[in-house]
């Protein structure tokens, strides 16, 4: 092999690495994301329809980072495929899930939240670009709560 492209390869590799992980970390429209709780504070019961309290969509901040929502992709997965899903990869040791809410981004009216993917554990990430001040946090949250579409586990135990 010529010594030129041995010496372009590392540019040429460079540039491949950085586009795949602009595209990862970029926004991703159109994605269904869940939102798990862990506590049963977060849901709200009235008859036959489950609701999440705004409370579970506010965002935390880690190390010092800008504040983030811990969310996974649930697209092209089955209602069954999702809660098996989150079984195997969503575990916190003495805590038991007590549902999820399923929500689009899209769906907010303005904001600029967005998704930025981690894939650790698989289809996990991070909603970031949340308001600087809690009160405009807890409208975003709001907004979020009122889209979302909650559900509890099945009986069979998937919790553990």
């Amino acid at each position: 092999m010529p010594t030129r492209y041995l010496r372009a390869l590392p540019k040429r590799l460079t540039a491949w690495l950085a586009g795949s992980r602009r595209k990862r970390r970029s926004r991703e429209e159109g994605l269904d994301l869940t939102r798990l709780a862990f506590s049963k504070r977060w849901l709200v019961s009235a008859g036959a329809d489950l609701k999440f309290r705004a409370v579970a969509f506010m965002p935390y901040r880690r190390d010092g980072r800008e504040p983030e929502l811990s969310v996974f992709r649930i697209d092209g997965l089955t209602d069954r495929r999702v809660w098996e899903h989150v079984r195997e990869h969503a575990r916190r040791p003495g805590r038991n899930l007590h549902g999820r809410a399923d929500f689009r981004l899209e769906e907010l009216e303005g904001g600029d939240l967005r998704l930025v993917l981690d894939e650790t554990p698989p289809r996990h990430g991070n909603v970031v670009g949340w308001p600087g001040d809690k009160d405009g946090q807890l409208a975003a949250a709001q907004e979020l709560a009122a889209i979302a579409r909650a559900s509890r586990p099945p009986k069979a135990g998937v919790a553990r």
